[in-house]
């Protein structure tokens, strides 16, 4: 049996990152649920431009871990997108001089390694991109 000449194995990275974020969401999704049912107080911290864009960026994320694994281009620029739409809210608080909010048991260090993580996830996208493997 040949096999195809033009067929591109999916590098290990965008297993890696496709794994990452489908567990994240089986986790989140459900976290979410449960907390918008029972515990509805953990939301009264945040306003509600800051929820839209957090369930926009969940949204813009789930898409573009598709077109990830689906080894098209348009990843890494939604993830990209994804990322910086992100910052909005926390521009904001900061401009305004609003308490920075973070999740339990995560200081700044915590934020900051999250955004060295994201940082060279889309570094990682970009090189793919520019190898041409996402086409």
């Amino acid at each position: 049996m040949e096999t195809e000449p033009n067929i591109v194995k999916r590098p290990i990275g965008i297993w890696v990152i496709v794994c990452f974020f489908s567990l994240a969401y089986c986790l989140a999704i459900p976290a979410m649920v449960y907390a918008i049912n029972n515990h509805p107080e953990v939301f009264e911290n945040f306003s509600t431009f800051e929820i839209i864009v957090s369930i926009l960026v969940m949204a813009i994320t789930l898409v573009a871990i598709v077109y990830l694994f689906k080894m098209r281009a348009i990843s890494f620029w939604l993830f990209l997108g994804a990322g910086i739409f992100s910052l909005i809210p926390l521009g904001i608080r900061l401009l305004t001089g609003q308490e920075i909010l973070m999740p339990e048991n995560m200081g700044f260090g915590g934020k900051i390694f999250e955004a060295v993580v994201w940082g060279v996830m889309v570094l990682y996208m970009w090189v793919l991109k520019t190898k041409g493997i996402l086409k």
